[in-house]
């Protein structure tokens, strides 16, 4: 995501400012988070937690995030990939077409939970306590 930010030069003049709004229904936690990046929330899709209703929604129409609300309202994580490739990879493997199931991946519907096992001062090695820690929130 960072690379695309740093090439797409009218994003990259000013810093991008998102407008995140949490709030509780009664019920649950909700999030908006302002992805037109111009204040806009007319089509924005409010989220709740990804682990209870396994909703996302796209930044800038190129990167899937979801959203976990902690701490009473107090704490919205946004999660993003910061890589590509696994991301395009399970897409492909979970490729639902119901009108079309020849070109269904090979785990067709599946869902899919991005974690990141890399350590950013590793040089690409997974640590087996970080890669341990994401299947753990996965299973539980």
């Amino acid at each position: 995501m960072l690379e695309y930010l740093k090439s797409t030069e009218d994003l990259s003049k000013d810093s991008l400012v998102a407008d995140c709004i949490v709030w509780n229904d009664g019920k649950q936690w909700h999030a908006c988070i302002d992805t037109s990046f111009a204040g806009n929330l007319k089509n924005v899709k409010t989220l709740t937690n990804y682990r209870d209703e396994h909703e996302f929604d796209f930044i800038l129409d190129k990167f899937a995030y979801c959203v976990t609300i902690n701490e009473n309202g107090n704490m919205l994580e946004i999660f993003v990939s910061s890589q590509e490739h696994g991301s395009v990879v399970a897409s492909v493997a979970a490729a639902h077409y119901p009108n079309n199931p020849k070109n269904d991946g090979l785990a067709p519907g599946a869902q899919i939970i991005s974690m990141g096992v890399l350590h950013s001062e590793s040089y690409g090695s997974i640590y087996s306590k970080i890669a341990v820690k994401a299947v753990s929130c996965c299973v539980t």
